[in-house]
């Protein structure tokens, strides 16, 4: 896929945020991801275990973020359960002023291999570049909601 909104990462990705969806789940946080691949010192917290502080404050944010989300999202939940995809694992990134960056996929080579699965990530995609920025969001919390780590699952249905 040829877009700028796509980034293929070579990194587990796994789910810290529900978008309140059919089909996704919540499932723990993981280590690496993005700061530690690129070198960074700070693991950010949705990529590693958190503190019960941070799980709370990752509960306020995600109240604010999971509405927001859903409208960008809801077709792509759509269409992979049309399609058949019972499990797509990515990772939303953000700029701190909440502007969609990136998407990451925990299976980069299935996006190649199989045609239904590229159909589902190319809905993902266009629904993420044209997802408005996110609003709202507390202050000073931006190493919080900077990666969050989407699972869908049909499974969860």
């Amino acid at each position: 896929m040829s877009n700028t909104l796509l980034t293929k990462l070579a990194v587990p990705v796994l789910l810290v945020a529900s978008l309140g969806l059919a089909g996704c789940e919540t499932t723990g946080s993981a280590t690496g991801g993005p700061a530690a691949a690129s070198g960074a010192n700070a693991v950010p917290p949705a990529m590693r275990q958190m503190s019960a502080q941070e799980q709370q404050q990752m509960e306020e944010i995600l109240a604010i973020a999971l509405p927001q989300l859903e409208r960008c999202i809801g077709p792509f939940a759509a269409a992979a359960l049309e399609r058949g995809i019972d499990r797509v694992e990515f990772l939303l990134e953000f700029e701190p002023d909440g502007t969609p960056r990136g998407i990451g996929f925990a299976d980069p080579e299935r996006i190649d291999a199989d045609p239904n699965y590229r159909a589902v990530i190319e809905v993902l995609v266009q629904g993420m570049r044209g997802c408005p920025r996110l609003q709202n969001m507390p202050a000073g919390t931006y190493e919080m909601w900077e990666y969050l780590p989407i699972t869908y699952s049909t499974q969860a249905i």
